[in-house]
């Protein structure tokens, strides 16, 4: 199937270098699920006080692979500097010692998410993935909130968000000491940041493919 498609439409750069491992004389491109047309970053810098516990949402249904053995650690090794907020659920179940630490909300209504973020007044959006993204639609619900991003340097995420000021990736095989580091800095950075919005350039589409040329003859 794969080598015999005139095309094999990828949504990200990385994904289409997965594929390429295993069918080297396939016809694969690249077509981001959206098309973006900004050409600047806009990232709004939240309120946060020295001393104050930074406020973390996660985003989507947390099992394994998504890192929920990532946030749990996280949760247990600092419970006086972050908050932690998920957005849908866990499965399994955020264990009992850790439900004053990590809340989690439940399902939602796709066209609820925006809001939802928006009503916990977070500081930072971390994805805690150990396996990749072949692009995260729940990445474009964090990247239209204008939050700061914490991401890891794993499928679909770096290329989607090179150039974005305040945004940190980590390796995915960090440890718990290293992430909780991580979190130290960002706290710091935030807690001294200034400005109310930064910008920097953005990585744009050129074509907006599904609209000019997925239905065309190839």
């Amino acid at each position: 199937m794969f080598n015999e498609a005139k095309r094999v439409i990828c949504p990200s750069e990385d994904s289409k270098r997965r594929i390429m491992l295993y069918y080297p004389h396939a016809r694969l491109m690249v077509a981001p699920h959206q098309f973006v047309e900004e050409d600047l970053w806009s990232v709004k810098v939240p309120q946060l006080k020295k001393g104050d516990r930074m406020r973390i949402v996660v985003l989507g249904a947390i099992a394994k692979g998504k890192g929920l053995e990532k946030l749990i650690a996280a949760a247990e090794i600092n419970q006086k500097l972050y908050k932690f907020i998920v957005i849908v659920y866990t499965h399994p179940p955020i264990p009992y010692r850790l439900r004053h630490i990590i809340t989690v909300r439940g399902r939602y209504e796709e066209n609820e998410l925006n809001s939802l973020i928006s009503k916990e007044n977070a500081h930072v959006v971390w994805f805690p993935n150990i396996c990749p993204e072949t692009y995260s639609y729940t990445l474009s619900s964090a990247l239209k909130a204008k939050l700061p991003i914490i991401a890891p340097t794993l499928g679909a995420f770096p290329e989607r968000l090179e150039n974005r000021p305040l945004t940190w990736l980590f390796d995915q095989s960090s440890d718990t000491s290293k992430l909780n580091k991580l979190f130290e800095q960002i706290h710091d950075v935030l807690s001294k940041q200034t400005a109310t919005d930064l910008a920097g350039k953005r990585k744009i589409t050129t074509n907006n493919f599904y609209k000019s040329d997925y239905l065309l003859p190839h």
